[in-house]
């Protein structure tokens, strides 16, 4: 992140969303979309991850013990009608860019002209494979 993304050379779109439509209602999702707005997702992360195979009933419940949101928050955002607008759409751009797995990224560069280059991600990948795509992109003009 600090190599790439803080640096402004790459820019870095999490979609919090997956193949399942249906899913678009766990709370996880919009917990993590929450998180984005509060400056706090990439501290949240890992934990989404370990809930989110967890019934949905405990998931808004396992993440506020885990102190990094508070509980307060967490309810709020559940309940949030912009919180699920923005939920719903990451699925619908899930959708369109037509990711396949959980999670998907998309990487885009911004060329001299204005044009962005980029590339999508989908899974969770190793470091040495985002640098690869990074790498692989900046070398674009």
């Amino acid at each position: 992140r600090a190599q790439y993304i803080d640096t402004g050379k790459i820019h870095w779109i999490v979609l919090n969303a997956s193949d399942d439509p249906s899913e678009a209602f766990t709370p996880v999702f919009a917990i993590a979309r929450w998180a984005q707005q509060q400056g706090r997702y990439w501290d949240i992360l890992d934990t989404l991850f370990q809930v989110a195979h967890r019934p949905p009933s405990f998931q808004a419940d396992l993440v506020a013990r885990g102190g990094v949101l508070e509980r307060a928050g967490v309810e709020a955002c559940l309940r949030d009608r912009a919180v699920r607008a923005a939920v719903d759409a990451d699925f619908a751009d899930y959708l369109r860019l037509k990711l396949r797995g959980t999670p998907g990224f998309v990487v885009s560069k911004t060329a001299r002209d204005g044009s962005r280059t980029g590339a999508i991600i989908a899974g969770a990948q190793t470091l040495e494979y985002f640098q690869r795509v990074f790498d692989e992109l900046l070398k674009t003009p």
